[in-house]
């Protein structure tokens, strides 16, 4: 399931490719006639009258019409060829010219799920289905990207298509997926299931089908933030002066349940916070003005005011000398402060993230450093 965007300049390519993708389905269901665009074509590629009316005499109407979709699917042609890389650069007999993601162009948006499978409804009116749903990524845009199809589908259905399925490709992950297998750099991508432990580890996308299998729907803050594709940087060329033209609308970011993170001034805290940008989670970035972790009501006040989904303290002490000369502060911050956390991460829909570096002196010339993370989820 594809689509090619276009200059000016190459319409009547993009046109061409545009009666090609569906070209299949018409073959299967009779539509490939005297007034399909691609008879012509066919006939003078030295392909006899007769044998294409044999599919016309001998159709084979599927059942159920599967499509695959990738961020990868739709295309834009272009001619300005000093743009892009030479990977991108081909051509047909008059013009030369670049094919490239459409995701990646600032001149157009890629019309998505939903666009892709009315059109292939209304071309055919047969029972659809959806038989790959993949996104090489993070855990957090693996799950946008399947959410967005199956609302892509669940919105076509109620509006009377026969939308019959969608499959999770692949269930335990995939190599090389990325190249289409043309390149063996043994690069994976996990599925519904992970094997680079050494056993199939549940993902993140486990729990969503499970819940949407079972007919019901699945909530989570990560899935109000738009998936890369609709944000501005999936845009690597034709970058628009406006950075928010050709870009779908974006949520209020002040409306969405946030992570928290507490550590603001040290290093720990500040990766996290690196990490959520990176991956599109909304989060706050708190010092310890800002919320005492030491004080439940403190505390109280604060979760009830953000209501944030899940906390990570990455707050305390780490220099030894200084807890050496406030032992109370350190006590406070290092255990009263993890202690409330732990009471709060009890509470429904609330999970918690403690790590804090622990220092112990064995010997004045020795010092032994231990990473002690407690995790409760």
């Amino acid at each position: 399931m594809c689509k090619v965007h276009h200059s000016p300049l190459l319409a009547s390519q993009a046109n061409f490719e545009n009666n090609r993708r569906w070209l299949t389905y018409d073959i299967l269901t009779g539509r490939l006639n005297e007034s399909h665009p691609l008879w012509s074509y066919f006939l003078n590629n030295g392909i006899k009258e007769s044998e294409l009316s044999f599919f016309l005499e001998n159709t084979c109407i599927p059942y159920i019409c599967g499509f695959n979709y990738y961020v990868t699917s739709e295309r834009y042609l272009d001619e300005h060829l000093y743009i892009y890389p030479q990977r991108y650069r081909g051509g047909n007999e008059h013009v030369r010219y670049a094919d490239l993601e459409a995701v990646r162009s600032g001149k157009v948006i890629p019309t998505g799920f939903y666009g892709l499978l009315k059109e292939a409804w209304e071309r055919y009116h047969l029972p659809l289905s959806l038989t790959e749903v993949h996104l090489g990524c993070t855990r957090e845009e693996q799950l946008r990207w399947l959410y967005e199809a199956f609302c892509a589908a669940r919105k076509l259905k109620s509006e009377g298509a026969d939308f019959r399925a969608i499959t999770a490709w692949s269930l335990l992950g995939s190599f090389d997926w990325n190249s289409l297998l043309r390149v063996q750099n043994h690069t994976y991508e996990s599925g519904v299931f992970d094997l680079r432990p050494g056993y199939p580890r549940r993902t993140a996308l486990a729990d969503l089908i499970r819940s949407l299998s079972h007919g019901k729907d699945y909530h989570h803050p990560i899935l109000q933030i738009p998936g890369w594709w609709k944000h501005d940087i999936r845009i690597l060329y034709n970058k628009p002066d406006n950075k928010n033209q050709n870009i779908q609308e974006q949520p209020d970011l002040n409306e969405i349940s946030p992570l928290l993170i507490i550590g603001a001034r040290g290093s720990l805290g500040k990766a996290f916070a690196r990490v959520c940008e990176h991956r599109g989670i909304v989060f706050q970035l708190l010092t310890r003005e800002q919320i005492d972790i030491a004080s439940m009501k403190s505390l109280e006040r604060y979760l009830e005011k953000v209501k944030p989904w899940a906390i990570i303290n990455a707050a305390g002490f780490t220099d030894i000398d200084q807890a050496e000369i406030n032992p109370k502060i350190c006590f406070r911050e290092n255990t009263i402060g993890p202690e409330n956390l732990a009471t709060i991460a009890c509470l429904p829909g609330l999970k918690c993230l403690h790590s804090q570096p622990i220092r112990f002196s064995m010997e004045r010339k020795k010092n032994l450093m231990l990473s002690k993370t407690q995790q409760r989820l």
